[in-house]
């Protein structure tokens, strides 16, 4: 009888081999069907030794996920936050008073618009400690451990995580708000 091969690479018991998709980045992307690489983060005084700083600032943090999807690894600090108000707050950057009132428009132009309730903007996740800096990159290589993993899916896929997370004890898995959003 010959030996199964299992779904996430060759059975190799030599010693020094490793499994074609030993990173748990690798599997998670296998089993829910991921288009975009999973995107490590860490929150850090200082970021990890030879990784830059972003080129420049971008138009929101959501595209600092972007960017590290598809393969970069960098660091930002807060005012490479600047530009995206909600994602300032999430990070606990403190804004300059111009930003700080863009903040206050913005989540009373959300709540006018009945996207978000007043009775949410408490459970808005934020960070406790004040933001120092960011590292963004693929969690397959990333440079240190992170604190944050994020999953870019579909319903699916987010689905899936969401029951496994559950079924496996995660606090609150079925919990998860997906709102704000730019």
């Amino acid at each position: 009888m010959r030996a199964r091969t299992p779904r996430f690479g060759r059975r190799d018991s030599s010693p020094g081999r490793t499994c074609l998709m030993s990173h748990p980045a690798d599997k998670l992307r296998a089993l829910l069907g991921l288009r975009w690489a999973p995107v490590a983060v860490a929150f850090r005084a200082v970021p990890p030794e030879g990784v830059a700083r972003v080129e420049r600032p971008a138009p929101s943090g959501c595209t600092y996920w972007q960017r590290a999807a598809e393969g970069a690894v960098f660091f930002t600090e807060a005012s490479d936050h600047y530009n995206c108000p909600v994602g300032s707050y999430t990070h606990n950057v403190a804004l300059p008073a111009d930003r700080a009132a863009e903040l206050k428009q913005m989540i009373g132009t959300m709540l006018d618009l009945h996207y978000l309730r007043e009775s949410e903007i408490p459970s808005i996740p934020t960070r406790g400690a004040p933001f120092q800096t960011a590292t963004y990159g693929p969690w397959s290589s990333f440079p240190c451990d992170p604190d944050v993993v994020i999953l870019r899916g579909n319903a699916r896929q987010l689905m899936l995580l969401a029951e496994a997370a559950g079924a496996a004890g995660v606090p609150d898995a079925g919990q998860w708000m997906g709102r704000p959003t730019c």
